[in-house]
Order: C-alpha cells, then sequence, then structure tokens
C-alpha cells in the first residue's frame, strides 16, 4: 500500500512538472515579448534580445527591430549592435520610430544615437575602415549634430588613444563645413579632442 500511494505521488509530481515545462515552452514560443520583458527587468539582455528577435520574426515591425536594437546596445555586444543596428537604419519604417523616441529623449536625437552605437561598433569590432565610412555617410558634409556618428566614433577613438585612427578621423572631419555656429562649435570642440584644432 505504501509503495502504491508513493508510486502515485511521483507519478503526480511528473505529471505536474511535464505540464508546467510544456506550458513554459508555450509561452516562450507564443508570447515571446513578455519573455523578452522579464528578462529586461531582470538585466539579461542577451536573453532578452533573443525573444525580442523572435517576436520581430514572428511581426516584421520596426517596433519591434528597434527593440532589439536597445537590447542589443544593453549587451555591450558589438556584433548583435551591427546586425541590428544595422538592420534598423535600413529598415524602410525607421522615420516614424526615430520621431517617436525624439519625443522621449533629450539632447540627442535616436538616429543618431542607433549611428553612433553602429559605428563605435565597428570600431570596436577592429574594422575601423568600415566605422569611419558609414560615420562620414551618415553624417554628410554640411552638418554636424549633437551625438552624430562621427562624433561617437571620434570620442571613441580619443579614449583609446589610437593615434593612427585619430588623424584619419581629423582628415575628415576637416571636410566637413557645418553652416550652424552650433554645429560648428561642436565640430572644434572634437578636433581639440583629438588634438588637431589650431
Amino acid at each position: 500500500m505504501k509503495n502504491l500511494v508513493v508510486k502515485t505521488a511521483v507519478k503526480t509530481a511528473l505529471t505536474i512538472l511535464g505540464v508546467l515545462v510544456v506550458a513554459f515552452v508555450a509561452f516562450n514560443f507564443a508570447c515571446p515579448q513578455h519573455m523578452a520583458t522579464f528578462a529586461e527587468n531582470t538585466g539579461s539582455y542577451s536573453l532578452a534580445l533573443r525573444y525580442a528577435s523572435l517576436r520581430y520574426y514572428y511581426t516584421g515591425d520596426v517596433n519591434d527591430l528597434a527593440r532589439c536594437v536597445d537590447d542589443a546596445i544593453l549587451t555591450g555586444n558589438p556584433d548583435y549592435i551591427v546586425d541590428y543596428g544595422g538592420q534598423f537604419l535600413s529598415h524602410e519604417g525607421k522615420d516614424e520610430v526615430i520621431a517617436d523616441r525624439n519625443e522621449s529623449l533629450s539632447g540627442i536625437e535616436y538616429g543618431n544615437f542607433v549611428e553612433g552605437k553602429v559605428v563605435v561598433a565597428y570600431y570596436d569590432k577592429g574594422n575601423f575602415s568600415q566605422a569611419l565610412e558609414l560615420a562620414y555617410g551618415y553624417n554628410g558634409m554640411t552638418s554636424f549634430e549633437y551625438g552624430n556618428a562621427l562624433m561617437s566614433l571620434s570620442v571613441s577613438v580619443a579614449q583609446n588613444d589610437d593615434e593612427a585612427s585619430a588623424s584619419r578621423v581629423i582628415e575628415i572631419l576637416q571636410l566637413i563645413t557645418p553652416s550652424e555656429p552650433q554645429e560648428q562649435q561642436y565640430l572644434l570642440q572634437v578636433l581639440e579632442m583629438l588634438g588637431a584644432a589650431e
């Protein structure tokens, strides 16, 4: 009789455990956005990124892709930043997300923020030439907004005391001619930081 009770209890416990595992797995695949939120709240950004990317795979929504970008940035992993940031910057719906995010940000434009993170990620991966080319392409020749990709790359180069890269960045910065006085001031400050201002 005692063995029967033990066997029944074990079978019941295993059945409950099996049901819980199946429910958990089903919830993972059915509601990845909620799992991403849970992972973000616990600071597990790599795990959050996996769930967020699954959600983006399901929906194709640029807002879900922007969440992937944010989680990738929070992981600090340059491979993730290049991958998801690059996808976001080439997505045709990015402008609407950027406009929405700009309303809640102060001091920097969200598009510049993502561009800067992507450029610095390329630099961190050891691909300075790609980083510089992208930064110049993102910025252009006639503006120098606060937080632009060239500014972000310059800060990273200066922090690393990378003189060879600094000289190449200076060459590019000297080609830029912003018309706005504030942007001219930003450009001069970055040149000074890199040791190039006269």
